[in-house]
């Protein structure tokens, strides 16, 4: 065939593929252009016109075939750009709030339940508070009657109460005061007077000095201006953890009488009974 049949023009160049088009084709596919665009350029078509179709069916399957290779990355890509958000403080209130109540039988159950655990505490407080170990009256101890010169003492009791805040018995006690000591006295006696003094487990002076005028056989109940201000005090004084608060009686024979007048007559302690 003679040459002049064939147009010699140079084929027309292949389009260049713009960067991030080219930057995003796989290996693969790269290959395949720089396969197609190799063969395009050794072949010398019968006709302009073919030759130009033919590069541009070809440069439109390969981009074809990159943009859908890329497809699946792009979306891949994209969710796992996608940051799942923290859940806000509104949500977990709501989440909070539609819990379902408690129904009325879980209610009474859960009554029960407080009701047998305050019974057991109840029933194990008054167990072991009984079983606290206490300690003798000394009185008993003592060989009654005790002599004096003026007074003779034929009986002596202690116990400890609360104070009597109202009414017209009322007691003079230090404030917040819960428990006070009393000593109870038989006596038989000349006239003169009797002195008591309260001292706690370190020997010191609780309260006020009580005196007493006495004459011939009687009763009296002295009471103490002070004592403990906290019940958990005569708690620890029942179970013996300390030494006894005590108990001093002297006598005289005038409310006149100076102190060196006053002589001892009895001393003993405080019993752990409450009354």
């Amino acid at each position: 065939m003679p040459a002049e049949a064939y147009d010699l023009k140079p084929a027309p160049t292949e389009p260049a593929v713009s960067a991030p088009a080219s930057e995003e084709l796989s290996p693969a596919l790269k290959n395949r252009v720089a396969q197609e665009s190799a063969y395009l350029s050794t072949k010398q078509p019968t006709k302009e016109t073919d030759a130009e179709s033919g590069l541009e069916a070809d440069f439109k399957a390969a981009v074809e075939m990159a943009s859908v290779g890329r497809q699946p990355v792009d979306q891949e890509s994209q969710e796992a750009r996608k940051v799942d958000p923290a859940p806000s403080v509104q949500s977990t209130v709501r989440a909070i709030l539609s819990i379902s109540p408690l129904s009325k039988i879980e209610k009474i159950a859960i009554l029960l339940l407080c009701f047998v655990l305050l019974l057991g505490a109840a029933l194990t407080l008054i167990h072991f508070s009984s079983r606290v170990p206490t300690r003798p009256l000394i009185a008993e101890k003592i060989d009654f009657p005790v002599s004096g010169k003026i007074v003779t003492i034929t009986a002596a009791s202690t116990y400890w109460r609360k104070p009597n805040t109202s009414g017209d018995n009322t007691d003079v006690v230090r404030r917040n005061t819960q428990l006070i000591p009393v000593v109870k006295l038989s006596l038989d006696s000349k006239s003169g007077v009797i002195r008591v003094f309260f001292r706690n487990e370190e020997g010191l002076l609780v309260g006020d000095v009580i005196t007493r005028s006495i004459a011939g056989d009687s009763e009296i109940t002295v009471i103490a201006t002070a004592g403990f201000e906290d019940l958990g005090m005569h708690t620890a004084y029942r179970t013996g953890s300390g030494k006894r608060w005590r108990a001093q009686v002297f006598e005289a024979p005038s409310l006149t009488a100076s102190r060196e007048d006053f002589s001892m007559v009895l001393e003993m302690e405080i019993d752990t009974q409450i009354r």
